[in-house]
């Protein structure tokens, strides 16, 4: 199983609606920019998320897209099966009678158990969970100084000591990295 750019585009798509809720719609040429994604991309993506009422869109020429939910009940499942269907480490765990020796298979019992528990994991995750995790700013906003005194984000260089050189040149501000200080999203964020 392995999370497509379409789910984490989702991901990110939604970050971006929500860190900016209660302000006017969300235009795609802004969602692309803050995002650093391509206008046409995400103009098919939303269309899953609007399906899925996660979203809601509005028409006119400060029309846009807002969140249709609360980023608290939002999960990193439902985000996932939106946009890329049910989730299955394999294709018998959802769909049984794909395979014929689904009565006697004696890993089936693994694969649903295994199935089980990453979903539940990512039922457990909420986008207010990811918002929170560096402090509710975009993304754009951080700066490798904010993430040494940021102790939540989960992307934060390591500490002291432990730093390869990398990590050495994204502290400093070196321009062969700019991880956070890039204008737009972090690779590091779903």
């Amino acid at each position: 199983m392995k999370i497509s750019t379409k789910g984490r585009y989702g991901v990110r798509i939604l970050l971006d609606l929500a860190l900016h809720d209660g302000q006017a719609p969300r235009q795609i040429r802004d969602i692309a920019i803050s995002q650093q994604m391509s206008e046409k991309y995400i103009s098919q993506l939303v269309i899953d998320l609007r399906h899925a009422k996660i979203i809601r869109s509005s028409r006119g020429s400060l029309g846009g897209y807002r969140m249709a939910r609360n980023p608290a009940e939002i999960t990193l499942l439902d985000i996932v099966e939106a946009m890329e269907g049910p989730l299955s480490v394999v294709g018998c765990v959802t769909a049984p009678e794909i395979c014929s020796r689904n009565r006697t298979c004696p890993s089936q019992p693994i694969w649903n158990r295994l199935n089980t528990g990453i979903r539940e994991a990512m039922r457990q995750i909420t986008l207010q969970d990811m918002i929170d995790s560096c402090g509710g700013k975009p993304c754009s906003e951080w700066t490798p100084e904010t993430l040494l005194e940021a102790d939540s984000c989960p992307h934060k260089p390591p500490k002291p000591g432990r730093r390869s050189m990398s990590a050495k040149k994204r502290i400093t501000g070196s321009p062969s990295d700019s991880r956070h200080s890039r204008k737009g999203s972090c690779p590091g964020h779903p």
